[in-house]
């Protein structure tokens, strides 16, 4: 299912700040989020202990603060990427396991379907982009796999975490390169989640990383010439990527794609600047 955005300008109805229900309202943890695409509300905690929950009604541009006119725009751009015909440069080629949670199949395919609407235009040639998700179910597939083992020592402490069933509120990035393989160039994305771990029980800030980590493909595809000749270590490649230009770039662009709404939007981005 492919979400269409639209954005109101001038008269629209577009956001107010932030309004919050009581404590009482059973909000259980920092980043719970609920409610419809376009529509959400999100728990923010407390030094307290308590949580309310908070989202952003939609108002007239003309009501927004000077910051959440500066939002607006940044979000506004963003959707223009937005292609809702077919695709003309993307072919997805989807990996999922067998142990993935059925109500986030779906969900990470919509996710991932929905960024390549942005993405498509971005890239000035066809090419092959394969979409991995994957559990702690998969770890000795992960460990062989030519691709997804590149980073695998950093996924141990998760695939130990989930396995007692602890962390379950969290997924992470799997795959996020547009490299060469077995003499192969193709794009390289997706995720990693608990088997056991439900929706109702995932972080906020959970709905960006499918549209993150494929984000980097893009940056990697205009990077590409230069990976090859490649660097003399994390240093040599910060000199060339710096993390704030090549993590910050991916986490504005995949906060516009996966927030289906400005309200979204101003909500996720309240949010990304506290530990959730």
């Amino acid at each position: 299912m492919i979400f269409t955005l639209s954005v109101v300008v001038a008269v629209g109805l577009i956001s107010t700040p932030a309004s919050a229900t009581s404590h009482n309202s059973q909000c259980r943890f920092n980043g719970e989020f609920k409610g419809k695409e376009g529509q959400l509300s999100a728990c923010l905690w407390s030094d307290n202990g308590k949580g309310k929950w908070i989202k952003f009604p939609k108002r007239n541009y003309t009501s927004l603060s000077a910051y959440e006119k500066t939002k607006f725009l940044a979000y506004k751009e963003i959707q223009k990427l937005y292609k809702s015909g077919p695709l003309s440069s993307i072919s997805l080629d989807y990996d999922l396991s067998k142990s993935l949670p059925t109500e986030f199949k779906s969900r990470y395919v919509n996710q991932t379907e929905r960024a390549s609407k942005y993405y498509d235009q971005l890239f000035s040639k066809p090419l092959v982009v394969n979409a991995y998700y994957q559990t702690e179910k998969d770890e000795q597939y992960i460990k062989s796999h030519p691709v997804l083992k590149n980073d695998f020592e950093m996924f141990i402490s998760w695939f130990k975490a989930w396995k007692v069933g602890k962390d379950l509120d969290h997924n992470i990035g799997l795959a996020a390169w547009y490299r060469e393989f077995e003499g192969v160039t193709e794009g390289h994305t997706g995720v990693l989640l608990g088997s056991k771990s439900q929706l109702k029980n995932i972080r906020l800030y959970s709905e960006q990383v499918v549209a993150h980590e494929y984000f980097h493909v893009v940056q990697d595809f205009y990077k590409y010439k230069r990976d090859r000749k490649g660097y003399e270590g994390e240093d040599d490649f910060a000199i060339y990527y710096p993390p704030i230009f090549r993590e910050g770039s991916a986490n504005t662009i995949s906060f516009g794609v996966s927030m289906q709404s400005f309200e979204d939007y101003l909500l996720f981005t309240k949010f990304s600047f506290q530990k959730i």
